[in-house]
């Protein structure tokens, strides 16, 4: 059996002689968390004069940041599975990646270890950006306990990307009330104020909160610059574990569309959480096919969106902001399951803004009928966008450091 004693030792984190701030984002729900944390926190240490630890238990990625100011925590990663039939919502289990340990164990590890980083660097302020706050409540306990302790005037703020996965039941709502109030000095909600009462009647509870709402607009990344678009289309579904189904779907439209335009070529990324099986069959079946290329993970991927000529990916939050960014054509499978249209609503909201030219219900679609989408979209200029706020990490950063000023916990 793995000591984790022997896993990780956060004495091993080097202090700075700036403050020190955390930003911590949960592994259960991909990378979006930790893509957001990595944007805020490259923003907040080029603003202040601090030090911006992102820490998080997602495996390790190619960041792009090469401040030094940005550092980044690894914990012991989860990994996922899926139990499901295909075409339906697995049924996701969070697994642990270490031999003889069992998940449990793993999570309330990562909390000690968490809360054992706060106790060592003693931040000013801290970022949890996970919403519904409740879900992770065992990673994050522990760690905001040690920071009333260690320091009481310490600011602490949740993330929310202004869609939550689901209604809450009246029993949560209360709960999630009681925690935000009991933990969180401030809610940054990473979409523009224009939206504020479309996000309250979504979720009428918040307007009760004690906690401050904060819009600050999408965190984005820059603007990408004009590039020379090739025959090349990109098909990206995350990392999640009910991708597989979508990526057969998308490679017969492929297979179809170049049999009707050939000349094209398809580079298939599956994210780093896909299931190594299921890549190593994905990759046998498609990866021999001409003009089919396919990755596990491609670095600083919505940079180079710029360069295709067609993007069809999923609804996730990242997804949409680089694919605006970009000025790429994009067709959006969004993740839809019952008590949970997220993906889908914010796929619609992207698209009235000139982000997205089709959003496409994956149930309903064909091989043929995306084949046709795909051609259609081909031929087409690319949507013009409306304009958007996309300037959510500097506004998050900027907010906190007012706030951390106003609190006097930074040198003037």
């Amino acid at each position: 059996m793995v000591s984790l004693r022997e896993i990780a030792d956060v004495a091993a984190v080097p202090r700075s002689e700036r403050p020190a701030f955390v930003l911590a984002a949960s592994a259960r729900f991909g990378y979006g968390h930790l893509a957001r944390c990595l944007k805020i926190a490259s923003a907040l240490a080029r603003r202040a004069s601090l030090t911006a630890y992102v820490v998080s238990p997602l495996p390790d990625f190619e960041t792009g940041l090469d401040d030094p100011h940005v550092r980044r925590v690894a914990l012991p990663p989860f990994a996922l599975r899926s139990t499901a039939a295909p075409r339906r919502w697995p049924i996701t289990d969070v697994v642990s990646t270490l031999p003889g340990v069992p998940a449990g164990r793993l999570r309330a590890h990562q909390g000690r270890l968490l809360a054992a980083l706060v106790r060592r660097l003693r931040p000013v302020g801290v970022l949890l950006d996970h919403f519904p706050f409740f879900l992770e409540e065992a990673f994050y306990g522990d760690a905001l306990a040690t920071l009333r302790e260690t320091s009481p005037g310490a600011l602490t703020c949740s993330g929310f990307r202004g869609a939550a996965s689901r209604p809450y039941a009246p029993r949560e709502h209360a709960r999630l009330r009681a925690l935000l109030e009991r933990h969180v000095d401030l809610i940054l909600v990473y979409v523009e104020a224009r939206e504020r009462e479309r996000v309250l009647r979504r979720h009428p509870f918040l307007r009760r909160l004690g906690t401050p709402l904060r819009f600050v607009g999408y965190v984005c990344p820059p603007p990408a610059r004009p590039r020379r678009r090739g025959p090349r289309i990109l098909a990206t579904f995350g990392s999640g574990v009910d991708a597989a189904p979508t990526i057969e779907l998308t490679c017969e439209a492929f297979r179809i569309l170049t049999e009707r335009r050939p000349g094209y070529t398809l580079d298939l990324v599956t994210g780093g959480r896909f299931h190594s099986n299921l890549f190593t069959r994905l990759a046998r079946r498609h990866a021999g096919r001409t003009g089919v290329r396919v990755v596990r993970f491609l670095p600083r991927l919505g940079t180079h969106m710029a360069r295709y000529a067609l993007v069809v990916g999923r609804g996730g939050y990242n997804t949409l902001t680089e694919l605006y960014q970009s000025g790429t054509r994009g067709i959006v499978l969004p993740r839809v399951y019952p008590g949970n249209d997220e993906q889908r609503l914010l796929a619609l909201h992207f698209r009235a803004r000139g982000g997205v030219d089709h959003v496409v219900d994956e149930a309903r679609c064909r091989p043929s009928r995306l084949a046709r989408l795909m051609q259609e979209t081909l031929t087409r200029p690319p949507a013009r966008r409306r304009p958007l706020d996309t300037e959510g990490a500097e506004r998050t950063a900027a907010t906190i450091e007012n706030e951390l000023r106003r609190r006097r916990l930074l040198r003037p």
